[in-house]
């Protein structure tokens, strides 16, 4: 058989089929007949899906787990708090991922406006409220719902005309398009359909009457003949009338969903959208709106995923409410629907929490048991295997066993800070303060990177030794906290505060201890004196090697400063915080970790290594090496007998410089002035010591200590009244009537003639004294006279003066902090001038002198204009508050001369296209003032004053990416209406007055 007639046979059997199945494929679709405008064929319907699916949804859903899956995977878990039900959400910062979501957004805004008829419709709506929902977006979420909730209800009949629509956003516009579009011949045509069809209805009317006639002729009773569109009716009314009971018709609901799964098992976006927006309505706290939704889910036929879902949203809302108690339930119930194994180990670990909690540590444990089992995590399994231990033991005896047995363990061993932690909680619920302490000590040195562990290990260590009264400790204790803790922790603000107030009392408790001993010192004979020079020498020798930096693989110290160190906070060696004092990465505690490149060796210890090298220094010295192997065949060995050891072991010249000696000597007071000096500073510390406890720390009992040691060693001081006062003022507090009345009477002997004797004469008199309360603000007076005068000297003394006699903490505190760096400026120069301000802004916020210190500082930096808004120029009238309008954000650069224009405009660019690319910001550029030449960027639009306010809160944060470097620049959300206002003034000067009062008092408020 030749090779022609073959490829003729070939191509008959096979081609033939294809050919005739992709004619049907044509021809089919084109058989329908009637088929409605706006309708499309089975095949067309398919199409739709498909393209939609494939082209855009399914690339878009990837994105999407992509970005929940990356965000997960950079959120640290606080495994000493209720763990997040939906972590992707308890994520404080997500924008590294708002690139692919915004690329998910795009991808499925297309498939709506390409792909409207298909069945993905709504799920591309729920796909772009689910990005905008992570990326913490909620308005615009909330609206995309709505939407969704309103258009595509189940039982909501849809329009052919809007369900076809492919091209234009709304129904409307489509309708309006098909109307428009619509033309005469059309008309006519229809017309003329309605004219045949109705002729048709007519002579078939005609028809039944003859029929009816003749059957009537002919003795038969005429056959009843119901027009179809009448049966039709009957029937809807029939159906209508059996599905009228509410569960029938839920039922019936679920049965259809069910059906209309289809071929890609697509099921209608509804019930899901309806969770989603329970779980958008709690991120923005109307609970009641949420709880309501998550009941008409449960009342629809929810399939197992999506009752897995409403389960879960009502538990994170309850635990949102901070109702434990009730989360238990649903998140019970979700757990048995959970497919994937590591979620339900993370939602039992959960349930574990929430029943210790509630006290029923079996039911913990066995929850706990189940987190172990299910999870991969080992971490998760670490933390309920110690749980578990936790709940199931009986007694505290038998769980510390536990935790100690769990320490021994090397697989635990970068777990050890928790564990350490676990103990140190144990004994401080038992009342055993000294081994809580050393627990967290421990904690705290084998601190493993985990700031939520550190923090906690922090926190607890400074509420015991404030309750110990270690006030030094807990000092250093609340620093350590703060440094590692955020703003939005609830307990910031109480952090804060007694770090601030543990600052001051640990400033003038070191002054006491300080000139206590120098006075001390100074008493003792010469030898001594020289002892504790030598002492005080190895002291700080030692404290200098104990914070000597130990240096990472890039050369860069990995040591933090200060109190820090002594606490185990630093920075490992790898970069990452949390090593302890002077330990090593690769050391005795946990093992080596990546990017570390120390031995694996089990007895490598650095930290020996650099000891014993400084020993063999200070004992050898700087000693050449030699080859002599066998040291007793060493001249050098043999002159060096015990004797000569010893002696060296002696000698302490040889140790510490006479230099050295005659400074510490230098500080002891040598004659009554020095002696006085250091008198005084310890009359100082003791008033101020007192005067903070009682105010600051409500500790009256530690402040009658000072100032009664105030009152009797130094019974002829300048503070010896006051402090007087303020010991009368404690004893009343205390309820120590005869040492209060001792006092009294001691003030009203001494101080006859004082404001305070006369008050406490006669309680009558303090009305009329309250004048002399006036002494703060003459004294102010006083320092702005000078100020005026130039005499800006003597204006840094008056200060620092009425630190002394009225502290810092009063009305006028930040009056005086601006004239402070307002002299210090005119003496020292500009970067000191900038510095004070800066340090005035951060302690004295939402003050006017704060708004004046940024004027100077911006006229500092380059903005020439910076003082006008103090000429009478200001008119806040004219600008409106439109918070619902559409808004702008303008940019004012401040140093044009030194950053270009188009630099500026290219780099907001880039920050728009990473971080807003599916905002559709533009771009454009004017001159605010052509005289200064100070160019403006007008960023628009913005639909309110929320997202515009969000994106000057990107901005602000990630300023190093929103301009080029030492941009100085001012950033506004602003109105159209209010913009025209702003070009008119060619000044930004009254609208940053309106900007201060409208948007950034109320962004305050909400915080």
């Amino acid at each position: 058989m030749s090779f022609s007639s073959s490829f003729k046979g070939f191509i008959s059997v096979t081609a033939g089929p294809a050919l005739i199945l992709m004619a049907l494929l044509f021809l089919v679709p084109a058989c329908t007949s009637h088929k409605k405008q706006g309708e499309l064929s089975k095949f067309g319907q398919f199409y739709q899906n498909t393209t939609a699916y494939y082209n855009g949804f399914f690339n878009a859903n990837l994105l999407y787990e992509e970005a929940i899956m990356n965000i997960e995977a950079n959120y640290q878990d606080n495994y000493n708090e209720i763990l997040a039900i939906f972590p992707y959400q308890a994520a404080p910062d997500v924008r590294s991922e708002y690139g692919n979501l915004d690329k998910a957004m795009e991808k499925v805004s297309k498939v709506v406006a390409l792909r409207r008829p298909s069945h993905w419709t709504d799920d591309c709506y729920l796909k772009l409220a689910k990005c905008q929902y992570v990326k913490k977006d909620y308005e615009s979420a909330e609206k995309t719902l709505q939407y969704l909730l309103h258009h595509f209800e189940p039982s909501r009949k849809a329009d052919p005309r809007r369900v076809s629509e492919t091209r234009s956003r709304t129904a409307y516009n489509r309708e309006r398009q098909i109307n428009q579009q619509r033309t005469r011949r059309q008309i006519e045509r229809e017309r003329r359909q309605a004219r045949r069809q109705a002729e048709r209805d007519r002579k078939q009317a005609q028809r039944d009457r003859e029929r009816a006639q003749r059957d009537r002729r002919r003795g038969e009773a005429p056959q009843n003949r119901i027009p179809a569109r009448s049966q039709a009716a009957t029937e809807g009314e029939k159906v209508e009338s059996l599905t009228s009971d509410q569960s029938s018709q839920v039922q019936k609901q679920s049965q259809e969903e069910q059906n209309s799964t289809g071929l890609f098992g697509h099921e209608p976006a509804f019930n899901e959208a309806k969770i989603w927006m329970a779980k958008n309505y709690i991120e923005r706290d109307a609970f009641s709106r949420a709880s309501n939704l998550l009941h008409q889910a449960h009342q629809r036929g929810l399939s197992d995923e999506l009752k897995a879902l409403a389960y879960l949203t009502e538990a994170h809302l309850e635990v949102s409410r901070r109702n434990y108690e009730r989360a238990i339930e649903p998140l019970e119930n979700a757990v048995p629907l959970v497919r994937d194994r590591r979620q339900r180990a993370r939602y039992s670990y959960i349930l574990g929490q929430l029943y210790q909690r509630e006290g029923n540590f079996r039911t913990a444990g066995i929850h706990y048991d189940n987190a172990a089992r299910w999870t991969n995590d080992f971490e998760l399994e670490f933390n309920a295997n110690l749980n578990q231990a936790l709940a199931t033991q009986t007694t505290v005896a038998g769980s510390l066993r536990e935790l100690e047995r769990m320490a021994t363990d090397r697989k635990n061993v970068d777990y050890r800070d928790r564990i350490y932690y676990t103990i140190g909680q144990l004994h401080y619920n038992e009342g055993q303060i000294e081994e809580a302490l050393a627990a967290l000590s421990l904690a705290a040195e084998y601190h493993s990177g985990n700031e939520n562990q550190i923090r906690e290990i922090h926190y607890l260590k400074a509420i015991i030794q404030l309750e110990q009264e270690d006030y030094l400790a807990a000092h250093r204790s609340f620093e350590n906290t703060l440094r590692v803790m955020p703003e939005s922790d609830e307990r910031y603000s109480e952090v804060s505060r007694m770090a601030s107030s543990l600052g001051e009392i640990a400033k003038f408790y070191d002054q006491l201890s300080t000139n206590d001993t120098l006075l001390l010192v100074a008493s003792w004979p010469k030898e001594e004196q020289r002892k504790w020079a030598e002492r005080q020498f190895a002291r700080d020798r030692k404290a200098q090697e104990m914070s000597r930096p130990a240096t990472g693989a890039d050369g860069r110290s990995t040591a933090s400063s200060g109190p820090a160190i002594r606490e185990g906070v630093g920075l490992g060696r790898d970069g990452a915080a949390g090593l302890g004092p002077g330990r090593s990465a690769a050391g005795p505690g946990p093992g080596p970790r990546a990017g570390q490149l120390e031995s694996n060796f089990f007895a490598y210890d650095d930290r020996q290594i650099r000891r014993g090298a400084r020993e063999f220094e200070r004992r050898f010295g700087n000693r050449q090496l030699a080859d002599d192997w066998r040291r007793s065949n060493s001249p050098f060995y043999r002159a060096e007998t015990d004797r000569d050891f010893a002696e060296m072991e002696r000698v302490p010249e040889r140790i510490v410089p006479e230099s050295k000696i005659d400074e510490y000597l230098s500080k002891l007071p040598q004659d009554d002035p020095s002696t006085l000096r250091v008198k005084q500073n310890i009359i100082d510390a003791l008033f101020h010591l007192g005067v903070l406890f009682r105010e600051k720390m409500k500790n009256y009992r530690v402040s009658a200590e000072h100032l009664d040691r105030l009152t009797a060693e130094f019974p002829n001081s300048n503070k010896e009244l006051e402090g007087l006062y303020y010991l009368y003022l404690d004893y009343r507090d205390m309820g120590m009537h005869d040492e209060k009345e001792m006092v009294k009477n001691r003030i009203i002997n001494r101080f006859p003639n004082s404001r305070h004797a006369r008050v406490l004469e006669d309680p009558a008199n303090a009305a009329a004294l309250m004048e002399e309360e006036n002494r703060l603000p003459n004294y102010y007076r006083t320092i702005v006279e000078h100020f005026e005068k130039g005499n800006f000297e003597e204006v840094q003394k008056r200060i620092a003066r009425s630190k002394e006699l009225f502290g810092t903490d009063h009305h006028l505190s930040p009056k005086i902090a601006l004239l402070n760096a307002m002299s210090l400026g005119s003496v020292l120069g500009r970067e000191a001038y900038i510095a004070e301000l800066q340090d005035m802004i951060a302690q004295y916020p939402n003050t006017p002198e704060e708004t004046r210190a940024r004027e100077i500082m911006r006229f500092l930096q380059g903005d020439s204009g910076a003082f006008d808004s103090f000429r009478g120029e200001i008119d806040v009238d004219k600008f409106v508050p439109e918070d619902d309008r559409m808004h702008y954000v303008i940019v004012v650069l401040n140093n044009a001369d030194k950053i270009s224009l188009n630099d500026a405009q290219i780099s907001i660019a880039n920050f728009n296209q990473k971080y807003y690319q599916l905002s559709g910001l533009r771009i454009s550029n004017h001159f605010l003032n052509t005289e200064t030449n100070t160019p403006l960027i007008l960023i628009r639009s913005f639909n309110n004053k929320t997202q515009a306010m969000r994106y000057l809160t990107d901005a602000n944060s990630l300023s190093e990416e929103f301009l080029p470097e030492n941009a100085l620049f001012e950033i506004y959300p602003i109105t159209q209406r209010n913009y025209r206002e702003v070009l008119r003034d060619r000044n930004t000067h009254s609208y940053r007055v309106f900007f201060d009062n409208h948007y950034k008092t109320q962004t305050n408020r909400r915080r």
